[in-house]
């Protein structure tokens, strides 16, 4: 079995910008971990890492676009919000419920607005799991930010590698 039945053609043809956008990626994400308490919000830094995949990877593609992606965001941390705090109201409830509302009502209200981007789910997610932290959003969002400016900066330098 040869290499090239291995490697994708692509990356053989690009080496350098594969190179280029997973320094990149790998920057953002260790610039937002530097920040964060990251074993305490695993789910976060987990959805995180994926966007920052998203991003790096398919730049020119919709799904990596500042609707998609911070819009995302943004309903992911209202519907973490919203259901955080409703299960401080249900106390004696098991809070997998809301977990799980949180995610199902973040996920509807991505695709209804057509803002769709799945790890921004997690931010949901994380949120209700780990309890809502003003300091974690902002981190995150400023993240994604960073990420999505950096992307347009050097977006004519990068292609899509998948």
């Amino acid at each position: 079995m040869s290499v090239r039945n291995i490697i994708d053609d692509k990356f053989l043809k690009c080496k350098g910008k594969y190179l280029f956008q997973t320094v990149l990626s790998t920057s953002c994400i260790l610039a937002v971990l530097s920040t964060m308490n990251f074993m305490a919000e695993g789910a976060i830094v987990s959805s995180f890492g994926a966007t920052a995949f998203i991003v790096f990877s398919l730049p020119k593609s919709p799904a990596s676009s500042v609707k998609k992606v911070l819009g995302g965001y943004i309903t992911g941390v209202v519907s973490g919000y919203l259901f955080h705090k409703i299960a401080l109201v249900f106390t004696g409830s098991n809070l997998i419920i809301f977990i799980g509302l949180a995610v199902g009502f973040s996920f509807f209200v991505m695709v209804i607005l057509d803002m769709e981007h799945p790890p921004a789910a997690g931010m949901a997610l994380g949120l209700v799991m780990d309890g809502f932290n003003l300091k974690v959003v902002f981190t995150v969002i400023s993240g994604v930010i960073m990420l999505l400016l950096l992307k347009a900066m050097l977006k004519k330098f990068m292609i899509n590698l998948i």
